[in-house]
């Protein structure tokens, strides 16, 4: 009897752990690999005169709270922006965060490239390749790999 239990555990553990692990708050999208386009049109206008707009279930609340605090410093760049429309990104992009406990809100991570999620998905190999690449320039360049990352969408092209 205790074989039959173990045997039907096992099963079940099969058929549902891909509907667990499906949406997962590790930088994984929705249905097809992403997240669509960022529709907040403040974010997508000023952002998008300087690089690709990025999906804010990228990052975590904490960090994006660090970089909407200190745009004139924006990795290097000044990105200042009216006051009101700077609060209306940072609205936007915390309140679409990923959730992720145990960030140190102190010192949160600044670059997409810096999560976890991102180095276990394009893993060690494909990183070093992709900086050795004049083509790709930067890890943050998504659509050199990902052909849909301007519209939210990250798998494998």
């Amino acid at each position: 009897m205790s074989r039959l239990i173990l045997a039907l555990a096992a099963t079940s553990a099969l058929l549902f752990a891909p509907a667990v692990f499906a949406d997962n708050d590790e930088g994984e999208g929705g249905e097809g690999g992403g997240w669509g386009a960022v529709q907040h049109a403040a974010t997508q206008a000023e952002c998008s005169g300087c690089h690709m707009v990025f999906p804010p279930q990228l990052l975590p609340p904490e960090s994006w709270n660090a970089i909407m605090g200190d745009l004139k410093n924006h990795f290097g760049e000044d990105a200042t922006v009216e006051a009101a429309t700077a609060e209306s990104i940072r609205g936007y992009l915390v309140a679409n965060a990923m959730q992720m406990p145990g960030v140190d809100a102190a010192n949160p991570p600044l670059r997409i490239t810096e999560m976890r999620w991102f180095t276990h998905e394009h893993g060690k190999r494909l990183l070093a390749k992709a900086e050795a690449n004049p083509k790709i320039g930067s890890l943050s360049n998504c659509v050199a790999c990902h052909r849909g990352a301007a519209s939210g969408m990250f798998d494998d092209d």
